[in-house]
């Protein structure tokens, strides 16, 4: 049985992997849900939808931020991008890494967007080394703790979920996401 987070502003349902979902949908787009959430229940796993870093960037070339001593656009595999925060009523939390390449991903670089997204990207998908090494393909589906939605119609805020089992005794009264300042 699923508990399935509702809001006001959440307009459509849809499925991914068998787990049903609630979703804004803006613009044609799912829109990002806000940096923190009121939750109330007690599950003993949560979903989470999308998963996908919000910069199209990846692991940046020689450029004008090297100059600059801005590495904020270098991501590498390990790369912490960002936490969240699951806060029950006893006042105990527990502290989710959001990690590239093992719970969250990049949608520009290696799937074409869909017309209606209107993402910036650049001749995507662009899947090297992955796609021709089956070593380094077999390295990536290892790390990835993600299920990947292979719907067609999927968009970047709906190709990816990541489950995070949690303690069931406990009521989730509050769920925050944050990104990590130093990574875009």
């Amino acid at each position: 049985m699923f508990h399935v987070y509702e809001n006001e502003s959440l307009n459509e349902k849809l499925e991914v992997r068998g787990i049903p979902f609630s979703v804004k949908r803006e613009n044609g787009v799912v829109a990002k849900l806000p940096s923190s959430i009121g939750f109330d229940a007690r599950c003993e796993m949560l979903f989470f939808l999308g998963m996908s870093t919000d910069s199209w960037q990846c692991s940046e070339w020689w450029g004008q931020q090297e100059v600059y001593y801005d590495y904020s656009t270098r991501l590498f595999f390990g790369d912490r991008v960002g936490r969240i925060r699951v806060l029950y009523d006893d006042r105990t939390e527990e502290l989710i890494s959001v990690i590239f390449g093992v719970n969250c991903w990049n949608y520009n670089l290696f799937f074409k967007p869909k017309p209606h997204e209107n993402i910036m990207h650049f001749s995507a998908p662009y899947d090297e080394p992955f796609r021709s090494d089956p070593e380094a393909r077999k390295i990536l589906e290892d790390s990835l703790r993600l299920m990947e939605n292979t719907d067609e119609a999927c968009e970047k805020a709906t190709k990816w979920v990541f489950a995070y089992k949690l303690r069931p005794e406990k009521r989730v009264v509050k769920i925050d996401f944050g990104k990590e300042e130093a990574k875009r």
